[in-house]
């Protein structure tokens, strides 16, 4: 039994979830919404635990254990939106 390809509909599925663990204000969570408006650097108690650090980890793995590839982020990813970052994941 084959499984289904992970799609860009998927990957920004999952990063709109992972989102709104992170989402301390009122932020309606869409495709729409620029990653830095809720993510930030240095947000954290320790080097990795940001909550950029921590977002892009969890959506590696979350792309992984669907079936999907874990491929090169841009280094500008956090001024991405959701679909614009789902986009570049399954094209690059």
């Amino acid at each position: 039994m084959s499984k289904r390809k992970l799609t860009k509909t998927d990957v920004a599925r999952i990063m709109r979830a992972l989102l709104k663990n992170f989402a301390t204000k009122k932020i309606a969570i869409s495709n729409d919404t620029l990653l830095s408006n809720v993510l930030g650097k240095g947000d954290g108690h320790a080097m990795d635990s940001s909550s950029d650090n921590l977002f892009k980890s969890l959506t590696k793995w979350s792309i992984a254990r669907n079936g999907g590839d874990n491929r090169r982020w841009p280094n500008d990813w956090l001024y991405f939106r959701v679909d614009q970052l789902a986009e570049y994941l399954m094209e690059v």
